[in-house]
């Protein structure tokens, strides 16, 4: 009787153990499971990114005039302009990045376009020099929340940024390119701006996500001589990315090389107000070439 006892008294403790090794069990399977999904999606998410980088899409822009006016911190009206040919590339705010502040200032001057343009909404960001600067990734958030909501407007067709980055300042505007191409509408193709010099061989642009990369062969300083060296020679940059656009200023020269402006969306600014008499001797310019 007593040998019975102990066996009933064994039964449900064995139980129990055995119940606990399948829940523990269960539990380091689902967590396995979870783990591995975890990391399957992260790496489909980074595949996803890298196609999207190595495969910019320049016939997104094709719906674009092949001349575009940067419309920048002043009082426009461009509604002398025909929209058939002439698109407008308009500041829309200007973003400061300075210790570890982000400080957004929307555009403050009135801008008229002629009904139909295509507009383009151009974020400027800029790094205080005579401070240290954090460039952290919320900054990089802010900065990116603000361009999203500078371009959540009817009208707008493409999002371009203009950003003299420095090298140490490379990565920084790489990754905020990725989070913002990543959470744009992919309706909206993404432009940005480059030092023409950027364009001579630099492998810094190869591979971001965006639909357009525009050198400016303005406002050059330094780097003038080489950039009209090459030009001049009738080359064109080495820069695949920077071979669909140009960006050239009304109040300076155009190169002397013609055929680097055939078969490009070209991009003028000015650094007055425009008026119908400056675009008009600038685009025959343009299109004498």
């Amino acid at each position: 009787m007593r040998s019975v006892t102990q066996e009933t008294r064994r039964e449900p403790r064995e139980h129990s153990r055995k119940t606990s090794q399948l829940i523990t069990t269960l539990i380091v399977t689902t967590i396995t499971l979870t783990a591995i999904l975890l990391v399957y999606n992260f790496h489909l998410t980074s595949f996803s990114f890298a196609s999207r980088a190595a495969t910019p899409s320049a016939a997104s822009m094709r719906k674009f005039p092949q001349i575009v006016l940067w419309a920048w911190e002043r009082p426009e009206q461009l509604t002398f302009i025909d929209p058939r040919t002439t698109g407008v590339a308009f500041l829309a705010e200007t973003i400061f990045l300075t210790e570890d502040k982000t400080i957004v200032r929307p555009r403050l001057q009135p801008l008229r376009v002629a009904p139909g343009a295509r507009l383009i909404a151009v974020t400027r960001i800029e790094t205080d020099r005579r401070k240290k600067h954090l460039l952290s990734a919320a900054q990089r958030s802010e900065a990116v929340n603000a361009i999203l909501e500078s371009v959540n407007h009817s009208g707008i067709e493409a999002v371009q940024l203009d950003f003299d980055a420095r090298d140490s300042e490379r990565e920084f505007y790489r990754e905020l390119i990725f989070e913002l191409r990543q959470r744009l509408p992919t309706s909206l193709p993404l432009s940005i701006t480059t030092l023409a010099s950027r364009c001579a061989g630099d492998e810094w642009l190869k591979g971001l996500p965006v639909d357009e990369v525009v050198p400016m062969i303005f406002r050059m300083g330094a780097d003038a001589p080489q950039v009209r060296g090459l030009l001049a020679a009738g080359e064109d940059f080495k820069s695949a990315p920077c071979r669909s656009s140009l960006g050239i200023s009304a109040d300076e020269p155009l190169p002397p090389n013609s055929h680097i402006l055939e078969n490009r969306r070209i991009y003028i600014f000015n650094p007055r107000s425009w008026s119908p008499e400056t675009f008009a001797r600038i685009a025959q310019e343009v299109h004498k070439r």
